[in-house]
């Protein structure tokens, strides 16, 4: 998927509309424009460039991630560490949660896309297992 599409699969899976809008000009200095608009969540419209950019902003994708239910954000966790693990395989082991911490919001929002069966990709379409090489620590409350 390009980022124009991951950006629109984001928008539409958190609840965005997409609403076009034509405007008929009255004479050659008002022509007519055709404009897409997303009606928000909240029931406002916003143009294009207005809209939250998931790509780019940390904080958008978190707004996003926090839109998933229990299921999806299982899956949102094995996808981020399937591809923090992925795109920076040169540590092993514990490693991996660093990775996944520091994810860029270009990673963050293609794990979000596969969490909710948006990625049109072809590649790795079920969701892998948990890339921690490592048991849990005896403590971990995971494992006890």
């Amino acid at each position: 998927m390009n980022k124009d599409q991951q950006q629109k699969a984001i928008l539409l899976a958190c609840g965005w509309r997409l609403k076009r809008q034509t405007n008929l000009g009255d004479d050659r200095y008002n022509p007519i424009t055709v404009e897409d608009l997303w009606l928000s969540p909240d029931g406002i419209y916003w143009p294009q460039e207005k809209t939250p950019d998931y790509l780019k902003d940390l904080n958008a994708m978190r707004m996003a991630i926090l839109t998933l239910d229990v299921s999806q954000s299982n899956d949102f966790v094995k996808w981020a560490e399937f591809i923090a693990e992925r795109d920076a395989p040169r540590f092993e082991g514990r490693w991996w949660r660093f990775h996944m911490i520091n994810a860029t919001c270009s990673q963050r929002a293609e794990a979000f896309l596969r969490a909710v069966g948006k990625w049109a990709g072809t590649d790795a379409p079920n969701a892998p297992a948990s890339p921690c090489k490592l048991p849990l620590p005896s403590n971990h409350p995971a494992a006890l």
